[in-house]
């Protein structure tokens, strides 16, 4: 039996971010640590991951980062994240 039987997908994808929550780095490796891990534990064809990291009492940063090339043919939605816009 697994760690996880009986766990949604969701409620591991949200432990695993979560992990992340106090990670003593800057945001931009956060995200690519997030990223390795994902390809070395899933092993997927192509990955694109963001990060909108709404610090508390800084200024928010956009991560993004992609494996390489989109495979042909893949359709790509907007990601639906507005920009920031201040406090006011």
């Amino acid at each position: 039996m697994t760690r996880t039987a009986g766990w949604s997908k969701a409620s591991c994808s949200s432990f695993f971010l979560g992990s992340y929550r106090n990670h003593g780095a800057f945001h931009e490796a956060t995200t690519l640590a997030i990223a390795d891990r994902l390809v070395a534990t899933l092993n997927p064809t192509w990955l694109r991951i963001g990060g909108y990291w709404y610090p508390r009492g800084g200024m928010p940063i956009d991560v993004f980062h992609q494996t390489g090339v989109p495979p042909k043919g893949l359709w790509l939605p907007d990601q639906g994240v507005p920009s920031y816009r201040g406090r006011g």
